[in-house]
Formats: structure tokens, sequence, C-alpha cells
């Protein structure tokens, strides 16, 4: 509500997209839009400077060049689907960048996730293992209580911490206004293979927390139709095919037949071509 603060918010997107390349991200989203229905953008994090000790961090909008290899999801509801539970993003490694990256792991490749549009490379010679970057969404259900203080101010606790040993600390005076039961969402990253955790916690068990409450992928979607439970979704090309199809049997239709017409209006009189007759009888097919 505040211009000034709205100005910086501003400010900050404006920079992490121009530090990301974003117009390439979102373009590349709008293209799968209209083509197939539906594409997506992430949202990354990588370290500002890899030759330094920094730990900082930067965000960026990242481009997502196959939308076949996602797999959100199919229970969403939101149209910015803020409220998927959880989504995998496929890669396929070489082999030998596969043991490279993890010596330690198992040779197990997640087969499953395989579909129109997202097989599996043949043209690597050595062979590849699919890994995924699994995002999870854990809940956490609280009791939450507004308090009003002795001098008017509102404070908001768990309802938990006040039936614990800090309740006798309270002063007087102090009154609960209202209840209210609110879920904590947060969200989980983890690199796996189809038997194990390959990047996660520290021991590799599960997934270390992202920073944010929602799932860093959005999707950007066309025409969502929903038949009999499940969900289609339709870009422009969809509706245009027949008609293209159409337009182009005539146009082959019409250069056929000029391409077989006649290259010259002439007659003759019978007899008048004799000796000539291979020049006559390919006079419509050949220059």
């Amino acid at each position: 509500a505040d211009e000034a603060v709205a100005e910086v918010i501003q400010g900050v997107v404006r920079h992490i997209e121009i530090k990301s390349d974003a117009d390439v991200a979102y373009t590349t989203a709008g293209e799968h839009q209209c083509t197939m229905g539906r594409g997506y953008v992430r949202v990354v994090t990588d370290y500002i400077d890899n030759d330094s000790f920094s730990m900082d961090q930067e965000i960026k909008i990242a481009r997502v060049p196959n939308p076949f290899a996602v797999y959100m999801d199919p229970n969403i509801q939101h149209p910015d689907a803020s409220d998927a539970r959880y989504g995998f993003v496929i890669e396929d490694l070489p082999i030998s960048e596969y043991r490279n990256r993890f010596p330690d792991s198992e040779m197990a490749g997640l087969s499953n996730f395989t579909s129109v549009g997202n097989t599996e490379q043949e043209w690597m010679p050595e062979g590849n293992i699919r890994i995924a970057e699994y995002f999870y969404v854990e809940e956490v259900r609280e009791e939450m209580v507004m308090l009003l203080m002795p001098d008017g101010r509102r404070v908001r606790e768990k309802k938990s911490a006040l039936s614990g040993p800090n309740q006798s600390d309270m002063t007087s005076g102090v009154t609960i206004i209202s209840e209210a039961e609110i879920t904590t969402r947060t969200v989980r990253w983890a690199l796996i293979n189809a038997v194990e955790v390959l990047e996660g916690n520290e021991d590799l068990t599960g997934g270390v927390e992202w920073p944010g409450k929602y799932i860093p992928i959005v999707p950007v979607t066309g025409d969502e139709i929903n038949i009999n439970g499940v969900v289609d979704y339709r870009g422009i090309v969809r509706d245009a095919k027949d008609p293209q199809r159409m337009y182009n049997y005539w146009v082959s239709a019409q250069t056929e037949m000029i391409a077989l017409a006649p290259r010259a209006p002439f007659i003759a009189a019978e007899g008048q071509m004799e000796g000539h007759e291979a020049k006559w009888n390919t006079a419509n097919v050949r220059n």
C-alpha cells in the first residue's frame, strides 16, 4: 500500500529478470502454451560467485526447454499451481557424468518417468541415467491465538505455548481475543534416482528445505478443459489443424494442376509434327 515500497519491490523483480534473461524463459513458455497448451517457468537459486567462499545466493528465473520433462501434482486447482503438493523435473545424464557426480550411488535410472515427448535419448552411445529433482510440501497444522496485551498491543502466539512452562510468565490482564488453526507449508527439494536420494538433507533420507512456501515451478497454460475428470490442455494449434490440412490439400492440387499444364499453347495440323513426336508428347511435363 506504499508507493515507495512498491517501487523498491518492482526494482528487485526487474533486477532478477535482467540477470536471468527472463525474456527467454517467458518466450519459451509462451511458445509451448500456444503450440501444445502448457509450458513452464522455473524459479531457481544460484551462488553469486563460484570462485569465492561466499555462500550468498541470488534468485534466477530459468526456462524449461522441454515441458514434457515436468511432472506436476495432477490435483492442482489453482492456475498458478500454488496448491501443488509435489513436482518432478527430469534430467538425463551420460553415464560418465553420473559416475563423476555420484560415485557412490547405484546406477538406477527413473525409467518410469518416460512419456510422449520425453523418451530417453538414443543418440548417447554410452547410455544415460535418468534422475529427477523432487519438490514436495510438508504441512503442519497449528492452533494460534491472538492475545490482547495490557498495553493494547495484539500478539499472535501458538496455543501450545500457553500451556507450557512459560504460562506462569504471562502478565495478568492478557486476554485471548481469537483463535484459529493455520497450516504452515514447508517446501523441500531432493535430487533422486530410482532407489535413493542423491542430494538432499545431511543423511540423505529426505529433501533439504527450499526457501519458500510454494513449489518453484510455474505453469503457463492455454485452454484448460476438464473432460470426465481428466484435464486437457490445448493451444491455438489444436483447432487449426483441420483447416490447415484442407488448405494444404487445395494448394497442392493447384500446384499440381499448374505444373502439368502445357508450357506453350500451340496447335498443329495433322502430320505437321512428324519426326517431333517425342517433343509433342512431353510438351505438358517438360520445359
